[in-house]
């Protein structure tokens, strides 16, 4: 009796680790897929940062220079 009470326990502790597995490799999985995408966006977020500064920093100095001629 106690045997297949342990047997059991074993049976259901096997699929735990299993599920629990399976689950881990899917995580690594979409972990491998969506990084790269966070980082494509991360950079294109930055590229468009930097290219609004640039935009904003040329119509200060243009501002800047409009003053000082008149």
């Amino acid at each position: 009796m106690t045997f297949l009470k342990i047997n059991f326990k074993i049976k259901i502790l096997l699929k735990v680790l299993k599920v629990s597995y399976e689950l881990t490799l899917e995580k690594l999985k979409m972990a491998i897929i969506e990084i790269p995408k966070a980082c494509f966006l991360v950079s294109v977020f930055w590229y468009t940062v930097n290219f609004l500064n640039i935009i904003i920093f040329t119509w200060l100095i243009e501002l800047i220079f409009r003053n000082f001629q008149l």
